[in-house]
């Protein structure tokens, strides 16, 4: 069997299901979420914190408006990145309506659930997946690949 250095891979996108046990206001919540490309998990990580310190409600004064409304253009980009990861969840609004997996729908979450599902999420994507770090299961070391090596050009070479 040769496999070709050209042949396409294209892997698995793992999709990771959330359970909030032991959490007072999600108790009972199932996320399935996808993961995602490191970029984006970056894009996402750096965002989450930007709207950790969001200040809303009594807090927000009218010296802290412009704050406030660049704080919410991040929490927009940060609904519009998980929309893309999101795959379903069992979320019902307060009248027992199912909300949809959509950016729509987690446009009308309270922030303070949606960031706690995400920074769940990213908990568990962060996670190594299971079977990594239990050493190995003995046999000899497999032999090293051959790399294809080329002489530097002149102009690199100095």
């Amino acid at each position: 069997m040769s496999d070709s250095p050209d042949k396409a891979f294209t892997p698995k996108r793992r999709v990771y299901v959330l359970h909030f046990e032991g959490d007072d206001e999600l108790e009972g919540l199932v996320v399935r979420a996808r993961s995602a490309p490191i970029g984006m998990m970056l894009e996402l990580g750096e965002m989450v914190e930007e709207v950790r310190e969001l200040p809303l409600g009594e807090d927000a004064g009218e010296a802290q408006g412009e704050a406030v409304g660049a704080s919410l253009g991040v929490l927009r980009k940060v609904i519009d990145l998980y929309s893309k990861v999101l795959v379903s969840w069992n979320y019902h609004d307060d009248n027992g309506q199912p909300v949809p997996a959509t950016a729509e729908g987690m446009a009308t979450l309270d922030p303070a659930h949606l960031m706690r599902v995400i920074r769940a999420w990213q908990q568990v994507v962060a996670e190594a997946p299971a079977g990594l770090g239990n050493g190995s299961s003995g046999g000899s070391p497999s032999a090293a690949l051959p790399l294809p090596m080329e002489p530097l050009s002149p102009s690199l070479a100095s």
